[in-house]
């Protein structure tokens, strides 16, 4: 099965209209210029759900360095020209909790990219830089046990946890089964003296593992398409705004 990973943001209200435009709408602008060359976003909608969001796919160009060897003199050269990447598929949700938020299938640094590109593009009518996109998170501290307790959720089978509060360990990553009924989850996770930061915890949900991560990403290595997964992010999502795990 193919490895999913989704990162989320919440489009700010004003430019919600502009957002639905950019994705419903085939074409190609320029969110830049680097090196003397334009740097283009290409814009391909899949389908619209009604009521739900428009599934989208996108590509947009950047700056590689093309290296030339000279054979006579073995003197190297470097040329800087556009690179066209994609498709990345991207999920404009309309439907509560994710109303008017931007799910994109991809890495984290390519997710941030998109973020980046799509951030200029919806500022391009305001004058000096704006930040119209927000990183979603998922409060995995404030929350974990509500998290757990959640019905459809079971088995945390890793987790991982930064700053413990100890002199001689900085983080533990910890992987097995029922994790959350074992002494050392106890210890450096829900011990109000020695736990320290949920950095992603992991839990089943219709028989695959979710990976949560505090700073909005779900990733899984048992994915499918995201054609048809975009579907179960906002499932899991709703359930965790269910117990007020969720700040968009």
């Amino acid at each position: 099965m193919p490895f999913l990973s989704c990162k989320l943001y919440k489009i700010e209200v004003p430019k919600a209209d502009n957002a639905e435009k950019l994705f419903e709408n085939r074409g190609s602008m320029q969110y830049g210029k680097e090196y003397g060359n334009p740097l283009n976003f290409i814009v391909r909608p899949q389908r619209s759900i009604p009521e739900f969001g428009q599934l989208t796919n996108v590509y947009y160009d950047r700056i590689i360095t093309v290296r030339t060897l000279d054979p006579q003199t073995l003197e190297v050269t470097g040329a800087k020209i556009p690179q066209t990447e994609g498709p990345v598929t991207v999920f404009l949700y309309r439907k509560a909790p994710l109303e008017y938020c931007l799910g994109v299938f991809a890495n984290f640094s390519t997710a941030e990219k998109i973020a980046e590109i799509v951030n200029v593009i919806l500022g391009q009518d305001t004058q000096g830089p704006s930040l119209n996109l927000h990183k979603i998170q998922f409060l995995l501290d404030q929350k974990e046990k509500e998290i757990r307790g959640i019905p459809d959720f079971s088995n945390v089978s890793e987790i991982s946890v930064e700053d413990i509060n100890d002199l001689y360990i900085d983080a533990v990553w910890m992987k097995g089964s029922q994790l959350d009924s074992a002494p050392e989850y106890r210890k450096w996770v829900t011990d109000e003296l020695s736990g320290g930061h949920i950095r992603f915890l992991t839990l089943s949900y219709k028989d695959r593992a979710f990976y949560l991560l505090s700073d909005g990403r779900i990733f899984t290595k048992q994915g499918r398409d995201p054609e048809d997964d975009y579907l179960v992010i906002h499932e899991l999502v709703l359930r965790l705004s269910e117990v007020s795990a969720v700040r968009i």
